[in-house]
């Protein structure tokens, strides 16, 4: 995954690492840094820079205020990475460490299982890739929390039809 701020800063979720890194452009050359997650080291914490844990990171998306999305694959969840100040904040806000599913709801309520890709719209909502269910799932943001809905596709089939029961 990857996604670009209106700085130019370029970030990249590493598979295989569990880490984010940023790319930021000083005069010709590119300097990389690691943000988010110990290499090599897999995890789920929510926290600070390199005490907050990703496993297998994929897809990224970035909002207007500069916030990271990130599907983060083998954890089944989706986390927001902050900057605040000098640091990267990180916090799961759709889906539950060890757990995999197709459940829509609220926050930790919903299941994922393996989500991959991960855009935002101008309203803020974002989509998911839920890869293991074959489908497409939207988040809405509602005050502090996140709604998911199923949009497309049908857990367990893979089929063309409508919206809801293509896979």
């Amino acid at each position: 995954g990857i996604a670009v701020d209106k700085q130019g800063s370029v970030f990249v979720a590493e598979w295989g690492n569990s880490t984010i890194r940023k790319l930021t452009k000083v005069h010709t050359n590119w300097i990389a840094s690691d943000i988010v997650g110990t290499a090599g080291k897999e995890g789920s914490n929510d926290g600070t820079n390199h005490e907050a844990l990703l496993n297998h990171p994929h897809g990224l998306a970035i909002d207007r205020e500069g916030n990271l999305y990130v599907a983060d694959t083998f954890n089944n969840t989706i986390r927001k990475v902050k900057h605040v100040r000098d640091n990267w904040v990180v916090t799961t806000i759709a889906g539950r460490v060890g757990v995999f599913g197709s459940i829509d709801g609220t926050n930790t309520d919903a299941q994922f299982n393996n989500p991959g890709g991960i855009t935002m719209d101008r309203r803020g909502n974002l989509y998911v890739s839920d890869v293991q269910n074959n489908t497409i799932r939207k988040m809405t943001p509602v005050g502090s929390n996140w709604v998911v809905t199923t949009i497309a596709g049908f857990a367990g089939t893979i089929r063309d039809g409508p919206a809801l029961r293509a896979a």
